[in-house]
């Protein structure tokens, strides 16, 4: 029988301690802190994002769950939406009661399609979502570099090569906080290349993704971007390559690396790698890790060869409304 529960939108910032305590018995591989929630809120743009808790008679907390315009592959329609229940209350009801609250506010706010992910470890997840009419369309691949494996001077022994390699192209790297000092519309021409190297990455579904303002304030904000460990490759004056860092708990997270067209296959995505990672070499970070599509053999083989262990599947949902 399901437990009485009131849905309500969080309480701030109150609710963040438990929130934080669901989001991490859910995910100990990607454990939250009240700080990490109080920054996205605080950072978060103007695109639509709504949330809902379910509360327990005696005032705890028992799941979490929102709906979202996508950062990344919006499409008129379009909405994300997540449901994460505490692991200690599982298969009692709440979470398909959160869901269809949630599902029903989603509609209403215009949802014609639904997309959603879940790890391929989670098979109760999978269930509640077949059979909600959700079907895969994607895998994404999480890999992690245990940084105390790797040998400092083999890295800066291979980038001093990819210099020497690169030297007739006068292809150089630079990181973005050397960029942000000396361009003055540095953030505009991140949010350029970030934006063109989207548009190839084989993400399962296509469509827009942030605006330059939104990009500002999600991407870089100061508590999670990293502009001394985000490299650009710079052809002249153009941006020609990137290697952006975020961080994590206790690691650093390659949110993307991308090199343009004209300059694939050159070995150029591995000199941004070896800078990145010596960057999280010196910063004294436990893990470097990533995240990328299934479909994308090249960057996997890419991060295989330089030390990068699969840790995880994530699999990406959609539903027709």
């Amino acid at each position: 029988m399901m437990p009485r529960v009131v849905l309500r939108p969080p309480r701030t910032p109150g609710d963040y301690p438990a929130l934080a305590r669901i989001l991490t018995a859910a995910f100990p591989g990607w454990p939250v802190s009240v700080d990490e929630l109080t920054n996205a809120d605080r950072k978060r743009s103007a695109r639509l994002h709504r949330e809902t808790v379910a509360e327990l008679a005696d005032g705890r907390l028992a799941g979490y769950g929102f709906f979202e315009v996508p950062n990344v592959a919006a499409a008129p329609g379009r909405l994300r939406i997540r449901v994460i229940i505490d692991p200690a209350l599982l298969g009692q009801g709440i979470g398909a009661a959160l869901y269809a609250a949630i599902e029903a506010e989603a509609i209403a706010h215009g949802a014609r399609e639904l997309v959603t992910e879940a790890f391929a470890d989670h098979p109760r997840a999978h269930r509640f979502l077949a059979a909600r009419g959700f079907r895969e369309y994607h895998r994404r691949i999480d890999s992690t570099l245990t940084l105390a494996q790797v040998e400092a001077q083999r890295i800066a022994q291979a980038i001093d090569e990819h210099t020497d390699r690169f030297f007739p192209t006068a292809i150089v790297i630079a990181s973005y906080r050397q960029m942000f000092d000396a361009c003055s519309n540095a953030p505009r021409r991140l949010y350029e290349i970030f934006s063109t190297l989207w548009e190839d990455v084989p993400f399962g579904i296509t469509g827009t993704n942030l605006d330059f303002d939104a990009f500002v304030a999600e991407e870089l904000d100061e508590n999670n971007f990293v502009p001394a460990g985000t490299m650009v490759a710079l052809d002249g004056d153009r941006w020609v390559g990137l290697a952006a860092l975020g961080r994590g708990a206790g690691f650093l997270l390659a949110s993307m690396t991308g090199i343009v067209r004209d300059w694939r296959g050159r070995g150029l995505a591995r000199w941004l790698k070896l800078h990145t990672i010596r960057y999280a070499l010196d910063a004294g970070s436990a893990e470097l890790r990533t995240i990328n599509d299934a479909t994308n053999p090249a960057i996997l083989a890419l991060n295989r060869s330089l030390g990068f262990k699969p840790t995880a599947i994530d699999v990406r949902y959609r539903k027709d409304l």
